[in-house]
């Protein structure tokens, strides 16, 4: 064997990585602690609403722009003709809740929801906690919000929900009126963070990293191990050696 070739005892790493066994578990013992501190629970509260719309041909949204308030006077409609048809009303589930989307995450209708549950975030953060969306494709609409605490989850869903049924059609004809078929109830269980998973993936990952040191550790760092890296790697002969033994064994050989 020339002296640039190197080989690997996998035996001999195997020993080296299992020699260091407490300082292994120890860290890994330190980063299940981390990962389950630093886990945050996320919680989701629904409620349901039955939006009801008159089917249209043509519509066309004129004033939702500029400081105008969506529950004021200042918000206007044009629609070109409607048709009462239950089908066609159906058919429109999904557009009338994409309408709704819009009107409840504005400025004008947050504002006021931030300011009286004090929650300190701006309209943009409380819009993206917000999911409105179809159920099915029909025109009952699913509103979910997410918070990390479940009071103030349901708090803001339920103020939601309570503008949707109390002034939704006054803000455009195109919807007649809405009905609640589920109120906004208090979650009572975490939709993410489970901080059993967090601590089991921190402890696995200190346990890697730490063995990734020690291999580290065990291919740069030169020290002569066996026979073979004296007569190989350093190019000497071999001229005795001396067995190793345990303090008990030794003892027992006195």
């Amino acid at each position: 064997m020339s002296n640039s070739e190197y080989t690997i005892d996998l035996l001999d790493l195997s020993k080296a990585i299992l020699q260091k066994w407490k300082p292994i578990l120890a860290i890994a013992f330190v980063a299940a602690i981390i990962g389950f501190a630093v886990t945050s629970k996320t919680y989701e509260s629904t409620s349901l609403i039955v939006v009801n719309g008159r089917g249209t041909t043509s519509q066309t949204v004129t004033s939702l722009q500029g400081n105008s308030t969506f529950f004021g006077t200042d918000t206007s409609v044009e629609q070109n003709y409607y048709s009462d048809d239950e089908s066609a009303s159906l058919s429109m589930g999904p557009s009338l809740v994409a309408l709704c989307k819009v009107i409840l995450t504005s400025e004008d209708v947050l504002r006021p929801i931030i300011d009286e549950l004090n929650l300190g975030v701006t309209c943009d953060q409380l819009a993206n906690a917000i999911d409105i969306t179809a159920a099915s494709d029909t025109k009952i609409m699913q509103i979910t919000v997410t918070d990390a605490d479940p009071a103030t989850a349901q708090a803001i869903c339920q103020r939601l929900t309570d503008m949707t049924s109390d002034s939704m059609a006054k803000v455009t004809d195109m919807i007649t009126s809405t009905e609640v078929l589920s109120a906004a109830r208090m979650p009572e269980k975490a939709v993410s963070g489970s901080r059993a998973k967090n601590a089991l993936l921190g402890a696995l990952l200190g346990a890697v990293l730490c063995a990734g040191v020690i291999v580290l550790r065990y291919l740069l760092v030169p020290c002569v191990r066996t026979e073979e890296d004296v007569t190989g790697t350093l190019g000497l002969k071999l001229l005795s050696t001396i067995p190793t033994a345990s303090v008990k064994e030794a003892a027992q050989h006195v």
